[in-house]
């Protein structure tokens, strides 16, 4: 379970990175700022690079977490760059990401390092 703690690991420091680059930010604000997002959707994309590594048997186990929602996101980050939604990534960093971390976490303590 190591490979999967390192893997957890790296989507808690992405979503503290998340959080760290948007502090202070509205949502009109981060919007504006390019060098921003482009640090946010890189760390998006490390989450859902994370969250596809993690073991079947962790997602099987914490099947409440949006395992696939990470990895969809991700995808959508790569492959359709110039059409995502600032307006819904806005709303990842500031409802989905806050309410997720406490769960990986959780995660985390029963796998650690």
């Amino acid at each position: 379970m190591r490979r999967d703690s390192l893997f957890l690991s790296d989507i808690i420091n992405a979503m503290d990175k998340i959080f760290k680059y948007t502090k202070g930010m509205g949502k009109e604000e981060f919007k504006r700022d390019e060098m921003v997002i482009d640090a946010v959707l890189r760390n998006i994309e490390i989450i859902g690079e994370a969250a596809n590594k993690v073991s079947d048997q962790i997602r099987h186990d914490y099947d409440d977490l949006p395992w696939r929602k990470m990895i969809g996101l991700r995808n959508i980050v790569i492959y359709e760059y110039f059409g995502v939604d600032l307006g819904i990534i806005w709303e990842v960093i500031t409802v989905n990401l806050p309410a997720t971390k406490p769960k990986i976490e959780k995660v985390l303590e029963d796998y650690p390092l």
